[in-house]
């Protein structure tokens, strides 16, 4: 702390953190390392690169809140109070889009400022998953598109609607999740939000449609 309040400047290396919203997140394996400017210049190096894959460890019941993790699970359960989809451009992937100012029955794009004949759906889910790494606590994860679309794509409906029996049941995982929150009372919960490492170490990805016994 005393080196960080000097006003001389100084570079720190952040290893094992997580950076997003303009912020960086500190968790229990993070290593803060000091650099002196003249060091790094003199030797050349990058230290903004990796120097291998990042290792997660998978969710227990010492996981932490603010840390991220890997989680595994079956769905138990949809939070349907939160779950909605809409439309998106199919150029640009923007949200903003409104029906065709000329009425042609198309929709129109105000980011791309072009009609979309074929508008992507997008939706927001949150799931309850059943985990064998802690399985007197409920594991409430919020999803990216990718693992909703794999989640949802045996439905048969085409207006991005679903059934939660079609949900129920299956596998997920390894999902790279960052901890929101973490409660023991009344009962044990924890909240997760799926996020995306490009450079974590890839574990065996179980298929998001294979479907498991299990009763709820």
């Amino acid at each position: 702390m005393e080196v960080l309040k000097n006003t001389s400047h100084c570079v720190v290396f952040f290893k094992d953190a997580l950076c997003g919203n303009g912020r960086i997140i500190c968790i229990e394996r993070t290593i803060l390392l000091l650099q002196k400017p003249l060091l790094c210049r003199a030797a050349g190096a990058d230290i903004t690169k990796l120097t291998g894959p990042v290792k997660l460890d998978e969710l227990d019941s010492a996981t932490p809140v603010n840390s991220i993790c890997t989680v595994r699970g079956i769905v138990v359960g949809v939070n349907e109070g939160t779950a909605f989809c809409w439309p998106a451009c199919s150029r640009c992937g923007s949200g903003k889009v409104e029906p065709h100012p000329q009425g042609r029955g198309s929709l129109y794009c105000n980011q791309c400022s072009e009609a979309i004949t074929s508008p992507v759906l997008k939706m927001h889910l949150e799931v309850f998953l059943y985990c064998q790494s802690r399985p007197l606590c409920t594991v409430k994860v919020k999803l990216l598109q990718r693992t909703i679309s794999l989640l949802l794509k045996s439905s048969p409906t085409q207006d991005g609607s679903y059934e939660v029996k079609s949900v129920l049941g299956k596998e997920v995982g390894f999902l790279y999740c960052y901890v929101q929150s973490v409660t023991s009372h009344p009962s044990s919960c924890v909240e997760l939000e799926e996020i995306v490492l490009p450079f974590a170490e890839r574990k065996e990805i179980l298929p998001a449609t294979q479907t498991t016994d299990f009763e709820v």
